[in-house]
């Protein structure tokens, strides 16, 4: 691990290796956070590129074979900052080498995705928790009880900060995080990565809101762990898919059972379904007689 100092030279290319892109991740952690961070977001890269991706160390920095010809160099470094700042900014670096010329944009762009899929640190929650009384107030009031104990939520969102309170919100009401799914709403959000990374991080699977199959595949987790499916919608995506499903016969004969619920929060969402509604009457309507 090492915190490059403005005073030290960028070390010259080894054995035909060229630095041809790079990209950094900036948390708000204690500096001696920092070795601790970087181990585990260079983890998640290996994973991600599979198990004969060894994680190693060399000149301080850690290192990864991740595909033919390209290279990885990790490390972390402090932001420069005045003694009365209140909090501490640590980047997390990743530098990608090759000896193979420069490779696909679409390459590039997923191990810039992987890397920026970094959790939460425990200072960036408490401090969106702090933004968010009302949702704390309640939950405070409401925990003891555990009401959401026995089902499996479906949340619909936007990747914001927010949402990462809301979600560790309904797990302290009882809902188990290993059955949530959270329906990514895809804007370009600037915490989008960080958000995407602290729900997989807590084991909540994640999809995309357009999905056709998560709703088919959340109610079978569901059904294998004997719980209620609960949604919390944001848009109007998961009665659709529920109709459809029922329409289509592709849903065992017990999927309607398991289902305790769908909330719309969105007015956009209402509309959607009125919609659909009249779709599904229109096409569940019988022919007029000839007579």
């Amino acid at each position: 691990m090492t915190i490059r100092r403005p005073d030290q030279p960028e070390p010259a290319p080894v054995n035909g290796l060229a630095s041809f892109a790079s990209t950094a991740v900036a948390l708000t952690a204690a500096p001696e956070d920092g070795p601790h961070l970087l181990y585990r977001a260079a983890r998640r890269l290996c994973d991600a590129g599979g198990r004969n991706v060894l994680l190693g160390q060399a000149a301080g920095e850690l290192t990864a074979h991740l595909e033919p010809g390209l290279h990885a160099r990790m490390f972390f470094s402090t932001e420069m900052r005045g003694e009365q700042a209140k909090t501490s900014l640590l980047h997390l670096n990743l530098r990608l080498f090759t000896t193979t010329g420069t490779p696909p944009t679409a390459s590039l762009g997923r191990w810039a995705d992987v890397w920026h899929r970094q959790p939460l640190t425990a200072q960036e929650t408490q401090r969106v928790a702090g933004e968010l009384p009302l949702m704390s107030a309640t939950v405070q009031r409401l925990r003891d009880g555990k009401p959401l104990a026995g089902f499996a939520l479906m949340v619909t969102g936007h990747f914001l900060t927010d949402l990462v309170h809301l979600v560790g919100c309904l797990a302290e009401l009882g809902a188990p995080l290993e059955a949530m799914t959270v329906l990514r709403k895809d804007y370009a959000y600037q915490w989008r990565h960080r958000v995407h990374g602290h729900l997989a991080d807590l084991g909540v699977s994640v999809c995309d809101a357009t999905d056709p199959e998560a709703v088919a595949r959340h109610t079978a987790l569901a059904r294998r762990q004997g719980l209620r499916c609960l949604a919390l919608d944001d848009g109007g995506y998961v009665v659709p898919a529920l109709l459809d499903q029922a329409r289509s016969g592709r849903g065992p004969d017990s999927a309607a059972g398991l289902w305790a619920g769908v909330v719309e929060q969105t007015m956009s969402g209402i509309y959607n379904l009125k919609a659909t509604n009249t779709t599904c009457r229109s096409r569940c309507s019988p022919s007029p007689s000839p007579d």
